[in-house]
């Protein structure tokens, strides 16, 4: 009789198991909300204050600039998955490196991935192909680590990191390792021509031809390749067609062998990851320091640490020159040849759209200059470019032609007079920071990291000017409670104006 029982309640608990797990994603889920608020309430103190419940505080700006943190799990947990994917996918390119930052902490933030759920694996990799199209491939690289690191959902994205930073060995043993049949014709050409396979891989090439089995873009792209036709490239300068990573690689390649440049920021990134020609992975690296991708810091370092005879271009040369006369000038505490060589760099990185970054490198130099005495109207710009205008004692005259981006970062707007409008409508959306019913409706929800994407998106137009809806992206990033981040906004606005 016992032996019967037991049979029965093993029998009950096996059919009830299905059941059972099937809840089990559901019921973590909910947990996992509830724990997150359950820190968010022991960690944070309560403002009783009524409009407290508009805004968000919660974290520091500054950190988030620096990527030193990241966006808390509850700005996201709130949210629909796919409603995250869709405003994601809806950012467009945006040449502003705190933007991109901004972005970037977003992304990488701890949001809902589950990869066995459709919605949530979706949005992972949403979030992994945007930052591949950033070029932050770090980043990217930490995010699958952390979240993917079997490759269950990423082998594709890996693939393409590892061509992109030169890694042609490492990518062709992942491909050889995996399914065979997931993986690309194109791939697979790729691997062989890497691996000197030449033979097999021209024909695999001609049948897959025959059998019609490659499309006439991925023909010209693989002829290049196969060196089958090596006039092939120029087409692809300004090609119609979206051009993969893989395309890009390809095409790069080529391109460096017959001296020619491929204008995409993917193709910039290849080349500065070789490190085998120092002139072009400098010049690459130029580009990329713009949007962010790489640091101010690891730009110059390339200035300092490489020799001059290496390079033919003279705009090079005399960068690296003068980088050197300026350290040295520091290292010797020399007040007037600083102050001289800040004025004469100014110039020569500024003929590159490159003065913001040399401010931001030389930025503790700038400020040591300016809060002892040195203040004119460029001392006064680069001060305020340099990102660390709280550290700026001095105060600038009512008829500074900066007194919109002072009265921005000191917080002081009594000397504000006959504004343009652009400039008015960039300082109002950081004095007045009236908050948008909607924005208020998705905080009070959890959907905090909603009102960051929408914001950012309402900011990533590629002409500031004349961005509408500009007032309305800095309010968002104000409302959120990212104020020194929409500051500095603010900020590189006016004083590209």
């Amino acid at each position: 009789m016992i032996k019967i029982r037991t049979i029965v309640l093993f029998i009950i608990i096996l059919f009830s198991f299905d059941e059972i797990n099937a809840q089990d994603n559901t019921v973590n889920w909910i947990n996992k909300k509830l724990l997150k608020l359950k820190d968010q309430v022991n960690t944070q103190s309560i403002d009783t204050n009524i409009s407290s419940r508009n805004i968000v505080n919660t974290i520091k700006p500054e950190d988030l600039i620096d990527q030193s943190i990241i966006l808390p799990f509850y700005y996201w947990s709130w949210s629909n998955a796919d409603d995250l994917s869709a405003k994601i996918n809806s950012i467009s390119k945006s040449s502003s490196p705190i933007l991109n930052n901004l972005l970037v902490s977003a992304l990488i933030s701890e949001m809902p991935t589950d990869l066995k759920i459709p919605s949530e694996s979706n949005l992972y990799l949403t979030r992994l192909n945007k930052l591949i199209t950033m070029g932050r491939l770090k980043e990217a690289q930490l995010f699958i680590k952390t979240n993917d690191p079997t490759l269950s959902a990423s082998s594709n994205e890996q693939f393409d990191i590892n061509i992109l930073r030169g890694n042609d060995t490492l990518a062709c043993a992942k491909t050889t390792s995996s399914n065979q049949r997931l993986t690309s014709l194109k791939k697979k050409l790729y691997c062989l021509s890497y691996e000197g396979r030449m033979a097999e891989a021209e024909i695999t090439f001609e049948t897959a031809k025959t059998l019609d089995f490659i499309v006439e873009n991925d023909i010209k792209i693989l002829n290049v390749l196969l060196k089958q036709n090596k006039d092939e490239i120029s087409p692809f300068s300004k090609s119609k067609d979206p051009l993969s990573n893989l395309d890009i690689v390809i095409l790069t390649k080529e391109a460096i062998n017959n001296s020619k440049e491929i204008n995409d920021i993917r193709s910039h990134i290849y080349i500065y990851n070789q490190i085998i020609d120092k002139e072009k992975q400098i010049i690459s690296a130029e580009h990329l320091t713009k949007i962010a991708i790489i640091s101010s810091s690891e730009l110059f370092n390339l200035y300092k640490n490489n020799s001059l005879e290496t390079f033919m271009n003279d705009e090079l040369k005399t960068k690296v020159k003068h980088v050197r006369a300026l350290e040295k000038a520091i290292s010797e505490d020399q007040t007037k040849v600083i102050q001289a060589l800040l004025i004469e760099g100014w110039k020569i990185f500024n003929k590159n759209n490159l003065s913001k970054q040399f401010c931001q490198n030389y930025s503790d130099e700038i400020l040591k200059q300016f809060n002892s005495g040195w203040v004119t109207v460029l001392s006064t710009k680069m001060s305020l470019l340099t990102g660390n205008y709280v550290k700026m004692n001095n105060q600038l005259s009512a008829n500074s032609n900066f007194i919109a981006a002072q009265g921005i970062a000191k917080n002081d707007y009594s000397d504000l007079k006959n504004l343009s409008s652009y400039k008015s409508n960039i300082v109002d959306a950081i004095r007045y920071p009236e908050y948008k019913e909607e924005n208020i409706i998705l905080i009070e929800q959890g959907k905090i990291g909603e009102v960051i994407l929408e914001s950012i998106d309402l900011l990533s137009a590629q002409n500031s000017k004349s961005n509408p809806n500009l007032k309305a992206g800095l309010r968002g990033l104000m409302q959120a409670d990212l104020k020194e981040t929409a500051k500095q906004l603010a900020i590189e606005y006016i004083l590209a104006d």
